[in-house]
């Protein structure tokens, strides 16, 4: 019989509802009474959707007079929308809010006692005098870290605050990931991730591979995570620290010195936060030799307590190890590699408590048996694994758990055909998720079941949408497998031949199996879905094989005739929509120096031929057309202090504003001589898609004689017509 006590779990919400406060926590509940009167009516708002209060405690120092509390909601809802953990309730006297309040969440979450330190504050509930609280929670809510306001009213019933949860619950989209996933937003690869942690508690060096946007960096993130849990658990302290490797400089360059710098900080604040030992790293000379390095580290893991230790973790390892480093014989910048991978190599063998993990899109970091023509210290030594596609049961989880959350009730049906379309690609699974939710009412309060029709319904919206990942993921393959990719080539035009080649070639066949590319059907081998749709867009024969530009890059064709001028009529034409002139790529003459902001410049012109119909970039005429060379520039750019310096300084340039792939298909760089003076060319194609540049992400476009920036509506717009996808 249910309770007339208005306190009491309504009938909907009795079953499971979370037991009563008693002793000390019914004390602070009354204390908080005490400063927050409202509090009374929101515990019997949560009483009645069968949750309560089971922590409360005033916060102290700079968040004085406020609130911490968590409710736990009874099985009915965390059934029904997933909130299977404790939620934070902040009670703030602020009349104004303001948004620093909202974004201090995180740390007044630091008063939690230890054994609630997992309390995530990705859903947050928030009270405050201040009467535009509800429009300014919905303002600063964001995929991360969503805020609930309670109601003011003291009338208020539980079915209101039970809507006004659902409205801001099923706003958002967990679909879609905004960087690494790990914790509650991770699913699957238990097996996988089981197995690498066996290896490294073996001392193995680990090395984890798979195709572009596969989830190794989310991997990587959830294995830290479970390694972090796992030491409460057993009671040792190991500082994890992650490395990525796609900021280094290439080779004309020095990126081992880079990293090793990199490395040396990251692993001395990893160890400093977790109160370990950093002495003998914080002596190291800020330019130690890979020796120094090597020695440093040594002792200070031998001197590192018995239940202590280090895991390191470098992740994007083809900006260090192309995949043709095998065969080829390199500069003394690239011959540092191998020297450091022997470094590693010898710390791992030497300390048990130093393990290491390799991560990227290319295997030869540990399957090449030399490097850049020396031997490769990671040759037969590393465990290694390749990340493909989501088991059926793990992609179900990974559409059923996140719609959970945001009120979806994915069918079966639904389930499976969204696994064939994605065929298992976890970024693909979770754009087609998101393209579902998207076709939905914005403001729902009730569950929505997604069946088989609301799948098919959005199939073309989502393939034009995925389009440009596809092709990328797909001319990603011919960069960084070359040899399997000319196999794929064979199994797309004649598969009866794959299948003898697939004998002939068991090493790239089996990579291409575990990695997702293709996969068995009896006797027969067919391409993934993946790669079915990717192919389509883009075939790796036109991207770069084996280090080689293609024909299309060095002659750029197909856009605007100006790279047939001469360089004389180039200049006698002026800017144009498809000309521009530069005096000077970096060197400054009032500095005497270079100056980044003109190298930037440099990026945003070359990003708004490639956004438009191509053009020309003329390096050493002023904008009169005077031809005034390159040798200062040439002088300043690189170490070498000639073209080949300035050639290689360039691409560099221009790779870490655009891309390597972009740059290496789309733009092609030249010399030529006039009026005695030597200046750059660069010829730029138009660009298959859209190039932004910046940590904004600008948009630059030409027109006319001028390079601009759009704006967020002129940019889409653009985008709609420039690329059409239908």
């Amino acid at each position: 019989m249910a309770s007339n006590d208005p306190d009491s779990a309504l009938p909907a919400f009795a079953k499971g509802a979370v037991t009563t406060a008693q002793g000390h926590l019914l004390r602070k509940i009354k204390q908080l009474a005490g400063d927050y009167p409202v509090s009374v009516v929101h515990r019997r708002l949560v009483h009645q959707l069968g949750g309560e209060v089971v922590y409360a405690s005033a916060l102290t120092g700079r968040f004085a007079g406020r609130w911490l509390c968590l409710i736990r909601f009874g099985d009915v809802l965390e059934g029904q929308w997933g909130l299977n953990a404790e939620i934070p309730l902040i009670y703030d006297h602020h009349a104004d809010l303001q948004i620093r309040t909202v974004d201090s969440i995180p740390e007044a979450l630091e008063f939690l006692p230890s054994d609630r330190q997992s309390v995530s504050g990705e859903v947050c509930l928030l009270w405050t005098p201040d009467p535009w609280t509800d429009r300014k929670a919905l303002e600063w809510s964001r995929p991360t870290r969503t805020i609930i306001p309670m109601p003011r009213s003291p009338d208020t019933q539980a079915e209101d605050l039970l809507g006004a949860i659902a409205r801001q619950l099923f706003t958002r989209d967990l679909y879609i990931a905004h960087g690494a996933v790990y914790g509650t937003d991770f699913f699957g690869r238990r097996v996988l991730l089981a197995s690498i942690q066996q290896s490294l508690d073996d001392g193995r060096v680990v090395g984890l591979f798979g195709m572009r946007k596969s989830g190794k960096t989310s991997l990587l993130k959830e294995l830290i995570r479970n390694g972090r849990l796992g030491d409460k658990d057993t009671g040792r302290t190991r500082a994890f620290v992650y490395q990525d490797l796609e900021h280094l400089s290439d080779f004309s360059g020095d990126p081992v010195a880079e990293l090793l710098s990199d490395i040396r900080e990251s692993v001395r604040e990893e160890l400093k936060s977790r109160g370990m030992r950093t002495k003998e790293l914080a002596d190291l000379p800020k330019n130690a030799s890979l020796h120094e390095f090597r020695a440093a580290l040594n002792t200070l893991l031998q001197r590192l307590d018995a239940n202590e230790g280090v895991i390191l973790m470098l992740d994007e390892i083809e900006h260090l190890c192309h995949p043709n480093a095998e065969r080829r014989e390199g500069t003394p910048a690239m011959k540092k590699v191998p020297q450091l991978f022997g470094v590693l190599r010898k710390v791992a063998e030497e300390r048990e408590n130093f393990s290491l993990v390799v991560s990227g899109l290319t295997s030869a970091s540990v399957e090449a048996s030399a490097l850049y023509g020396r031997p490769n210290p990671f040759f037969a030594l590393a465990v290694t694994y390749y990340l493909g596609p989501l088991e059926d049961e793990e992609g179900s989880n990974l559409l059923r758990n996140l719609g959970q959350r945001v009120g979806l009730l994915w069918e079966a049906p639904a389930v499976e055909l969204a696994m064939t379309e994605s065929g298992g690609n976890a970024m693909l699974l979770r754009l087609l998720g998101s393209q579902v939710l998207s076709q939905l009412p914005l403001v729902r309060t009730e569950v929505t079941v997604i069946d088989r029709d609301d799948v098919v319904a959005v199939l073309q919206a989502w393939r034009q949408s995925v389009s440009l990942k596809l092709r990328e993921i797909v001319l990603n393959l011919g960069l960084f497998y070359p040899e399997e990719t000319q196999l794929l080539e064979v199994l797309m035009s004649s598969p009866d031949v794959f299948v003898e080649m697939a004998y002939l070639f068991p090493a790239e066949v089996n990579r291409l199996e575990q990695i997702g590319v293709i996969q068995r059907v009896g006797k027969q081998w067919v391409p993934s879905r993946v790669l079915q749709m990717g192919w389509e867009l883009a075939s790796p024969s036109d991207s770069v094989h084996s280090g080689q530009v293609s024909e299309e890059t060095t002659s750029p064709t197909g856009h605007s005739r100006v790279v047939e001028l001469s360089l004389s009529d180039l200049i006698a034409k002026g800017e144009n929509e498809s000309i521009e002139f530069k005096q000077t790529a970096t060197y400054d003459a009032d500095k005497g120096a270079k100056n980044k902001d003109l190298e930037l410049a440099v990026a945003k012109t070359v990003a708004g031929f490639l956004n438009a119909r191509g053009g020309v970039l003329v390096i050493g005429v002023d904008d009169s057309g005077q031809v005034v060379g390159i040798a200062q520039d040439i002088r300043v750019a690189h170490r070498k202090k000639d073209e080949d310096g300035y050639e290689l300084w360039l691409t560099d340039l221009l790779n870490n504003h655009l891309g390597r792939v972009t740059v290496a298909r789309k733009v092609a760089v030249s010399f030529d001589s006039e009026d005695s003076e030597r200046v750059c060319k660069i010829d730029i194609m138009p660009s298959d898609e859209p190039i932004f540049i910046g940590t904004e992400a600008v948009f630059y476009v030409r027109s006319g004689n001028s390079t601009r920036p759009f704006n967020p509506k002129e940019t889409n717009d653009y985008i709609q017509t420039h690329w059409p996808t239908g």
